[in-house]
């Protein structure tokens, strides 16, 4: 199992940040070909994925991080598990009770010999009318955790020190960071909320600093958002490439700095 957590921690950084009105995912792609059609599957299946995001349901998105073979079995299986719940008391599952579902069947595969454990962490974003937005990591062991903002992968460290620098909790639960210490009402860092399109200028930001590249686009990096509409709809998107490009150049002076 330890193994399998260091591989999860050793490949390309993905991360999630919640904020008041909504959820940003954001990951690094591994570039295998650039012929490779990632919209294929969404045409075929009416389904929207690309190499790290998926969309669970409606309400829902998933990034994985770790073997792709082992996250499409969960991932369809958190998806089948999700329309069955609807099917049966039509109504959408609950985040955590889909997200706990998910994360007993890899704690299961942990327990008997001959089987081995998946080897995937999953980020799991998505709203329901229980607790609102919320945001999960799992991990190979079938443990999970809420998180106001989350990073894993390469260079996660630096990731998650700039969440820390930026991210403070709600006004109703201030006293707890993102290492659950206690943050001062003086500082005003702290004290600002962030937004939606804070959380996309952020996110553009840490991955500046965290991937080993000179020139970010729309084939390297993915985008997700979990919100809601002027109807007040929860909307799980995942961006299109232009979406992706027209972020990366409305802040483009964040990018190609200096570490």
């Amino acid at each position: 199992m330890k193994l399998k957590l260091k591989f999860i921690y050793e490949i390309n950084i993905k991360f999630k940040i919640k904020i008041k009105d909504g959820i940003v995912l954001a990951a690094e792609k591994k570039i295998v070909s650039p012929l490779l059609d990632y919209t294929l599957v969404e045409k075929v299946t009416n389904i929207s994925s690309t190499e790290k995001l998926y969309r669970i349901d409606s309400h829902m998105i998933g990034a994985v991080a770790g073997l792709t073979s082992d996250a499409n079995i969960l991932i369809n299986y958190t998806r089948l598990t999700g329309q069955r719940h609807l099917y049966r008391y039509d109504t959408q599952m609950p985040v955590e009770q889909l997200v706990k579902k998910t994360c007993n069947v890899m704690q299961g595969y942990t327990q008997y010999g001959g089987l081995r454990p998946f080897g995937v962490s999953f980020l799991f974003a998505g709203y329901d009318k229980y607790h609102g937005f919320q945001l999960y990591l799992a991990d190979p062991s079938g443990n999970y955790s809420g998180w106001k903002g989350v990073a894993i992968g390469s260079n996660y460290n630096t990731a998650t020190t700039m969440l820390r620098q930026e991210i403070h909790a709600d006004d109703d639960d201030d006293e707890n960071d993102l290492d659950s210490k206690k943050i001062s009402k003086d500082d005003k860092n702290h004290n600002k909320k962030i937004l939606l399109d804070d959380a996309l200028k952020l996110c553009v930001k840490i991955l500046s600093k965290t991937i080993d590249s000179t020139l970010l686009n729309s084939t390297k990096l993915e985008f997700a958002t979990v919100s809601k509409d002027e109807d007040n709809e929860v909307v799980a998107k995942i961006w299109k490439p232009k979406e992706v490009d027209d972020l990366l150049e409305k802040h483009k002076d964040l990018l190609n700095t200096d570490n």
